[in-house]
């Protein structure tokens, strides 16, 4: 118990944030007080907290001070603990995910049923992800060094190539032909034009809308702006069309 209330004090506020998304909203001091009650059974079943707690750093530099001239000896590049070579980190990834597909619920509905994927799921298995050693950054630089290929794929892409072996997608370019087909759907109005602008500017920055129109649109950025009334509004019934359409088309099938 000492040891997790040592941890608990390093997590700056964004360690905070992604700590309760992976906890279902219940922050780190509700889970430290809850720990002291948890049977052997119950800690295993929140392993997936311990192991974040144990390997959360806070990103920044190291500083070190020295009078002597530098003079560069070796290069190397690393990806990930253990993995010198980009290809061992692929295969590492790779492994994790079929490993655990039916482990995590969110990286089933990823591999399974990804028109049901809310962002709150995806952001929970990015975390997860992270807590692991894989960040899409590292996934993107090892692919080009070990492919050849320099693609910005998401992490998505990158869990779906790993389970299912899908050809991996750029981000922009699975989101530009899910908008393609709303787009071609009917012959929007200038002001729905806009509205599906807005959309598209939202999925380029966060590669999940929502398995429903309302879920859609009733968070932020479109909240403030009137939100899935507006939205209601503005399609009709189309609303419902245009998210089906866009969660059909942003996957492989």
């Amino acid at each position: 118990m000492a040891k997790l209330q040592r941890r608990k004090q390093k997590l700056n506020e964004e360690g905070k944030q992604k700590f309760e998304e992976l906890s279902k909203g219940k922050s780190i001091d509700e889970w430290v007080k809850e720990v002291q009650t948890y049977s052997p059974e119950t800690a295993k079943q929140h392993n997936v907290l311990f192991e974040y707690i144990e390997t959360y750093r806070v990103s920044g530099e190291k500083r070190y001070i020295s009078n002597k001239e530098d003079k560069v000896t070796e290069v190397i590049r690393g990806y990930g603990e253990g993995n010198k070579r980009p290809e061992d980190y692929l295969n590492g990834f790779v492994q994790y995910i079929q490993e655990n597909i039916n482990e995590i619920p969110a990286l089933q509905i990823v591999c399974t049923r990804p028109k049901n994927l809310t962002k709150k799921d995806l952001r929970e298995l990015i975390t997860i992800l992270e807590t692991k050693g894989y960040k899409q950054s590292h996934l993107q630089t090892a692919w080009k060094q070990t492919k050849n290929e320099d693609i910005a794929a998401d992490i998505i892409s990158f869990i779906r190539q790993a389970a299912l072996g899908e050809a991996l997608i750029s981000h922009d370019s699975r989101i530009k032909h899910a908008m393609e087909k709303v787009f071609s759907l009917h012959d929007w109005t200038p002001r729905q034009k806009k509205w599906l602008e807005r959309i598209e500017k939202q999925l380029l920055q966060f590669p999940v809308l929502a398995p429903t129109s309302k879920d859609a649109f009733s968070e932020e950025p479109f909240l403030s702006q009137g939100g899935y009334k507006m939205l209601k509004r503005e399609f009709g019934d189309n609303i419902d069309r245009v998210v089906n359409t866009i969660n059909d088309n942003l996957y492989i099938s």
